[in-house]
């Protein structure tokens, strides 16, 4: 039987899970090279370890861990993996459009528009694919990205942001990627026009919906029951129109020009379509209903993106630190471990440690959700985020700001808001098929029948918007 020798994954691949593609990459090319029998990823006690079968007659111990780290160095190096802040969509729709476009660029491995999480996750081949690209394409979709993230020494961008776009401003440090979204007030509103007052852009979809409804109603009123001209009544039919259509038209039309087919456009076309028949409150009461799924929508995924901004919220951005006889409050970022951290009562722990001085209650729901506080002695585990209630402790550091308990619960909560159950992926698989195939059965029924002497050209219209509708 061959001998075996295992690695930490973390350090052959930093920062990379052993679900990523590049895992598979290196356990093949490892596999090519000679002494080398099998090379596989094994899973224990929640951690990954890189596992060679060799033949010590072709390769030694000491080659064989530095062919491995060499192998993932070029993997690491040449594979970049990033996680790139963006704004500027205004629906899960157009996230997953941007998704699909990412992912047709030459060279790119994987790519996902996370909407509530405001995040783009990519591996690319940066041998084949500029980092340029992928800004121009996230551009040419309607977003943008609101920071940079440069490279560390392993060659895989961080997550977390130097400056804020929006404002200059450098980014906090130690701060997640949703909430360097959130600082200097930089909100993602939808499809809101900048120079609206903010308050306004935060409510944008709410009064589009609220106007749409109120004209719609002061329009159908008027017709029915106030006296209103033919000519009031469309006027403010038109205005339900432009207040109910905008929010759908903004993505719904770039998208159809870069031939993408969703229910916007099918809404679009019945309303357009019922205009031409000149049934202008039928075609405000459709857009008027869409865009209450859409403010809904918007609500929803704005709560789901504020669960994350709030986990990041919880993260202190500084620790006071000993240093001999002193207390020096530094960055989160720059604490090490084995770090000395001192905690006043009343104040969030900023790192993850083991008490060695003190003996306090915590406040730990924010991340066991446990209702009372938990009392720490010498030797306790205590977590970031959570709340010391008593009396000062001394903390000795156990793990980095990047690692520590809350930012691996924010950046769970974030892949598992991007993962898609099986549910919607057969759903978007559906409606990619289902809208080009109403939107061709609506023409052929416009066409058709005329053609063959069933009907007028008048009737067929009206037949093909309500199959439309």
């Amino acid at each position: 039987m061959s001998p075996t020798m295992r690695l930490d994954l973390s350090i052959v691949l930093p920062q990379l899970d052993a679900e990523d593609a590049c895992v598979n990459l290196l356990t093949s090319r490892l596999t090519q090279h000679r002494g080398i029998e099998k090379a596989h990823v094994v899973r224990e006690n929640g951690g990954a370890q890189l596992c060679l079968h060799y033949d010590p007659n072709l390769v030694s111990l000491p080659a064989l861990q530095r062919l491995a780290q060499e192998t993932g160095t070029q993997i690491s190096e040449r594979y970049r993996h990033e996680q790139i802040p963006f704004k500027g969509l205004n629906t899960a729709d157009a996230a997953i459009t941007l998704e699909q476009e990412l992912q047709r660029l030459e060279g790119m491995i994987h790519a996902s528009a996370n909407y509530a999480a405001g995040l783009i996750s990519v591996a690319y081949d940066s041998t084949v694919l500029e980092r340029a690209a992928i800004d121009r394409t996230i551009r040419g979709m309607g977003a943008r990205t609101t920071a940079l993230a440069p490279s560390d020494s392993t060659g895989t961008a961080r997550a977390y942001p130097q400056e804020n776009t929006a404002t200059g401003e450098p980014a906090h440090a130690g701060e997640t990627p949703a909430r360097a979204a959130e600082h200097g007030h930089d909100h993602d509103h939808g499809s809101a026009p900048g120079f609206l007052p903010h308050w306004m852009q935060e409510r944008w979809t709410l009064i589009l919906v609220a106007l749409a409804g109120l004209f719609l109603l002061i329009g159908w009123l008027g017709e029915q029951y106030l006296g209103f001209s033919p000519t009031l009544s469309l006027v403010f039919f038109l205005l339900a129109y432009l207040a109910g259509g905008y929010d759908i038209a903004t993505h719904a039309i770039p998208a159809l020009l870069k031939g993408k087919f969703d229910t916007d456009v099918l809404m679009l076309a019945a309303a357009a379509g019922a205009a031409i028949l000149g049934e202008w409150a039928e075609g405000a009461f459709l857009l008027f209903l869409f865009s209450l799924g859409h403010a809904g929508e918007h609500y929803a995924l704005d709560r789901a993106r504020n669960a994350i901004n709030e986990l990041g919220a919880l993260m202190p951005s500084t620790a006071r630190v000993k240093r001999g006889d002193q207390l020096v409050e530094v960055d989160v970022n720059q604490v090490v471990v084995g770090d000395v951290v001192v905690v006043r009562p009343g104040d969030r722990i900023p790192v993850d440690g083991k008490v060695t001085t003190g003996a306090s209650g915590v406040d730990q729901s924010p991340i066991t959700g446990e209702s009372v506080p938990v009392v720490k002695n010498v030797g306790d585990e205590v977590f970031a985020g959570t709340v010391n209630q008593d009396a000062a402790l001394e903390v000795e550091v156990t793990s980095l700001a990047k690692d520590n308990t809350l930012a691996r619960v924010t950046q769970l909560v974030a892949e598992a808001q991007s993962q898609q159950s099986p549910t919607q992926q057969d759903t978007e698989r559906f409606t990619a098929r289902f809208v080009p195939i109403v939107l061709i059965a609506t023409v052929l029924v416009v066409i058709v029948p005329p053609l063959v002497g069933w009907m007028t050209l008048q009737d067929s219209f009206y037949r093909a918007m309500l199959l439309l509708v």
